[in-house]
This record gives C-alpha cells, structure tokens and sequence, in this order.
C-alpha cells in the first residue's frame, strides 16, 4: 500500500441502529488524529445522528 500513497492508519466508527460508518485514515497513528476523529463523530451524533435515533426508538 505504500506504493499507491494510501495512508498507514484507518479508524473505524459504526452505529449499527443508524446503519451509519464513519472512516477516518491517517498516516500517523497519534491522539490529536483519534481524538479529532471521536470528535467529529460526536458533533454528527449529537447534531444529526441523535435526533434520528430517539425518534425511531420513540415510534
């Protein structure tokens, strides 16, 4: 893989009731790089994501 350039890394986020996957690539593996993936998760979560999983539940 290091030939085509792709990135060393890939962090992987599922949420199974959503049917939603997330992947992040990087080519270091650090704590700034997985905390900003965890981040973004969480803001999509809590902006988008959250508001479609309570409502299913509550139907």
């Amino acid at each position: 893989m290091k030939g085509l350039g792709l990135p060393k890394y890939q962090y992987t986020f599922r949420d199974m009731k959503l049917g939603v996957m997330f992947l992040g690539y990087s080519d270091e593996l650090s704590l700034s790089h997985s905390t900003l993936f965890t981040e973004t998760i969480g803001e999509w979560l809590k902006n988008k994501g959250g508001q479609d999983r309570w409502r299913r539940v509550a139907e």
